[in-house]
């Protein structure tokens, strides 16, 4: 279960970014989700922290092409443009990137690769 958890919570991450997206007009809460969510998993597992970032962006486009077909109503005033939406992967990487560092900064410099 220890190799899965970092799976597990990118994913969920990706999850909560998409539902926080749909349900909402504004870019800013989405925004400070992935990189707060991007900090903290690149924190806790540093060792291929890019394929948690991909997982956390990703979420955003997945949840606008997953919506309809789920039910889920999209608040926005206009359709979503789903190209558009695959620029969250660069808050997302910007916080695991931060999160990385954060963890060698504070661990003397070298990363215990979880």
């Amino acid at each position: 279960m220890h190799k899965l958890t970092p799976w597990i919570t990118s994913v969920a991450g990706a999850a909560a970014a998409g539902f926080i997206q749909i349900k909402q007009d504004q870019l800013l809460p989405t925004v400070a989700f992935l990189l707060i969510a991007g900090l903290v998993l690149g924190a806790m597992w540093p060792k291929d922290s890019w394929r948690w970032g991909l997982i956390l962006g990703l979420g955003i486009p997945v949840a606008y092409i997953a919506a309809p077909w789920l039910g889920i109503a999209i608040v926005e005033s206009s359709r979503p443009n789903i190209l558009v939406s695959f620029f969250a992967i660069v808050p997302a990487l910007a916080g695991i990137s931060s999160g990385v560092a954060l963890r060698v900064t504070s661990s003397g410099g070298t990363s215990r690769n979880q």
